[in-house]
């Protein structure tokens, strides 16, 4: 195992998941993956045809590639290391020159995606001023995930509120602030040494009222059955995907044993994955064999 970047490790975490990310149907995916290698796999579109339901959004990906959410968070990496130009809009411009159509990205693009999109060009046809903070209340990882990107960077002293101020680009979901705050808090905690199933216990407290319950089950429970279908869920919300975070976080003690976890439970796999990755750095490091595997350059 190997420490790297917080950033590569997160990005890792999210591509190790791509194969078989919005895959909803446990007892296929269980069938499908009983004999095969999981992570950093090819798309295969038969096994999305095959599954009850499943969402098949990124037919030409390969491996090493990002879901969206990832290649967000890659776009915000290199906005945060341009010390000339950070500001929200600077952000917000970053965002748009990255993904509208005239862009060279031709992937999926999800609802606060496509939400900030439309909302530049009708401001640009109609002459207005930029709403630098959405009115879109987006209630999935993304603007967690940017204290990823951050999290490491010397030059960036408030951390958690320049995260904040940032995702306010992208949603306008409160409870963001919490979800930053914890995240910064928990990555304190593990990386001063506390170990990992108290630091878990320890960072509810900054959670949304809630959440605390779930993410207590998430460290308790044993079945992991059970947990996801009363406590969390699969899906791309908050409220399902930070308690599974939590569940595999306390289920696994290293870096391969968690993303092998996240990849085999389907659904927001990507997505979760970009904690995962980032949490088991710290914890454990990521195997050598993975660190040149990303189609980005970081």
């Amino acid at each position: 195992m190997k420490k790297t970047s917080m950033i590569k490790a997160s990005l890792l975490g999210c591509s190790s998941a791509l194969g078989l990310n919005w895959i909803y149907d446990k007892k296929f995916l269980t069938e499908y993956t009983k004999d095969k290698e999981v992570l950093f796999q090819p798309i295969d579109h038969e096994a999305y045809r095959q599954a009850k339901t499943s969402f098949d959004v990124y037919p030409d990906s390969i491996v090493g590639d990002l879901d969206f959410m990832g290649e967000v968070l890659y776009q915000f990496n290199l906005f945060s290391k341009d010390i000339e130009n950070q500001n929200p809009l600077s952000w917000r411009n970053k965002l748009y020159n990255s993904f509208n159509s005239e862009s060279s990205y031709k992937g999926y693009i999800e609802h606060y995606g496509e939400d900030l999109i439309t909302q530049v060009e009708k401001e640009r046809k109609l002459n207005l001023e930029p709403s630098i903070h959405t009115i879109h209340v987006d209630k999935q990882l993304v603007g967690p995930a940017l204290l990823l990107a951050i999290y490491e960077l010397d030059l960036i002293n408030s951390k958690t509120e320049t995260a904040i101020g940032y995702a306010k680009v992208l949603t306008e979901y409160s409870g963001v602030n919490k979800f930053i705050t914890l995240l910064k808090n928990l990555f304190d905690d593990l990386s001063s040494g506390v170990e990992k199933m108290e630091a878990l216990k320890q960072n509810i407290q900054f959670a949304p009222d809630s959440y605390r319950e779930s993410l207590k089950m998430a460290i308790e429970m044993k079945d992991q059955s059970k947990f996801i279908k009363e406590y969390s869920g699969v899906a791309c919300g908050l409220n399902q995907s930070f308690p599974l975070i939590y569940n595999i976080v306390a289920n696994n003690n290293t870096w391969e044993e968690a993303l092998r976890m996240n990849a085999v439970l389907g659904g927001a796999s990507s997505a979760r994955g970009l904690f995962l990755g980032a949490i088991f750095n710290i914890i454990d490091g990521v195997p050598e064999k993975y660190l040149n595997i990303l189609t980005h350059t970081i």
